[in-house]
Formats: C-alpha cells, structure tokens, sequence
C-alpha cells in the first residue's frame, strides 16, 4: 500500500483496505490545496486508480460552482438509498432472458422448463408471480419471476451456470434496478474493467490486472469510483 513516506501523496493507514488520507489535487487556490481527504481504498488498487482527482470540501465546492447552482452530492446520496430500498424488493425476482414466445403460452410453465434444464425441480406454486416484459427493437421479451421462497431463488442463480451448455442462449440475471443497469454497464465500458456482477446489493469487479474487487452496497462503490457513479447518479436525476 503506498505510504506518505514513500509518495508523498498518501497518508500512513491503520490497515490496508480502509481509510487513507490523499493529500487534495485541487488548485483552486492560491497556494496550491494542502489539504488531505480521507479516502476508501481497496486492498489492491487497479492500474490508474490515482489518475483521477481526489478532491477536499472546499475544491469541490469551487470546481461545482463553475457548472452547477446546487452541489448535487446530497441529491445523489439520496438517490442511492431510495435505490437501495428498490433493489432489497427485488430481491426474490429473478429475469430470464432467451426464452422463445409461443403462441398462447403459460409462462409459469416457460420458468419450470428453464429450471428444468439446470436441474432445479420447481412447481407452479413455487412462484409468486410471472410475466412476459415488453421488448424493445422486437426482440425477444425477458420473463420476470418472483418466488414464493427466497432458498428457490437462491437455488436456481447457483444453477444458472449450467445454462451455458445448452444450445438456446438463454440465461439469467437478478432483477436489478435501471440504476444499477447502468452503472454497471458503466463500470463494463471502462478500459481497465474486466468484469462486472451485479448479486442484488452486492457488486462484484473484476480488472484487467486479475484483481477481484467485491463491494456490499453502491456506497462502497461510490467511494472506490466516485466518478462513475456521480456521472450515472446525476444522468438519472437529470443535474
């Protein structure tokens, strides 16, 4: 983990994998910002994470008051936990993408047929609800699934990985939010990222130096790519 002694950028940590102090890259006065701003930082850091700015109060302030009336950090805090709130009442749905439409079909039946083929047996009363969602450009429509047990939801995610050797492309996911559709798509998009997974609340990241991030909520995330997720949050509230 870098130090203070040897960059003279970071602070000495109590522990790897926590909070650091970085000194601010602001030049927003004269002299240049000696402030420190505390940090969360993973155990490994992936390439170019110090690349960006890390910014104390004041520097923000100025930076957002040449582009904004209202700093939107607050607004956006507020948008992760009402988001939150939305992901935890998804949390026993899942969405089945690939699966062909028939003609006057019962899609508690098309979800049975999918658990089929991982090897998980479910009725029709293992299912709170089901339907078809509308699908854009004609393509085929996802099926979402809400189960009356959390285990048989949980059963079948661990089994979804059986999937990949059928000949149809169908395959699952987490019912997850538009927000955090979007941010991970995001996260996808950036150079060094690997691999993005979504599990409900729980984010993992995985870069293209091999290092596996695991973040429990979007706070978390926000402190490790704060840029990333402002950038979305603020698209979605339209700052």
């Amino acid at each position: 983990m870098p130090s203070k002694k040897s960059t003279g950028l970071v602070s000495e940590a109590e522990e790897d994998g926590s909070t650091h102090l970085i000194q601010c890259t602001g030049v927003e006065s004269d002299p240049p910002c000696l402030s420190w701003v505390p940090t969360w930082l993973p155990r490994r850091l992936p390439k170019g994470y110090f690349d960006r700015p890390f910014l104390c109060g004041f520097c923000s302030a100025a930076v957002w008051a040449k582009t904004k009336t209202v700093q939107p950090e607050p607004q956006i805090f507020s948008l992760i936990g009402a988001d939150a709130n939305e992901q935890y009442g998804r949390r026993d749905n899942i969405r089945i993408f690939g699966v062909e439409e028939e003609e006057g079909e019962d899609v508690y039946d098309q979800v049975v047929k999918v658990a089929e083929q991982i090897g998980v047996t479910i009725q029709h009363n293992d299912i709170s609800v089901c339907h078809r969602l509308p699908s854009r450009a004609g393509g085929k429509k996802q099926i979402i699934a809400r189960f009356v047990r959390r285990e048989t939801k949980h059963l079948i995610m661990r089994s979804k990985h059986k999937l990949k050797n059928s000949s149809q492309r169908i395959y699952i996911n987490d019912d997850l939010t538009p927000l955090r559709s979007k941010i991970a798509k995001a996260l996808r998009d950036l150079a060094d990222i690997k691999f993005v997974n979504m599990q409900n609340e729980r984010i993992l990241v995985t870069t293209t130096n091999g290092d596996k991030l695991s973040f429990n909520n979007l706070y978390e995330l926000h402190k490790w790519n704060q840029r990333v997720v402002s950038m979305v949050c603020s698209s979605h509230l339209n700052l």
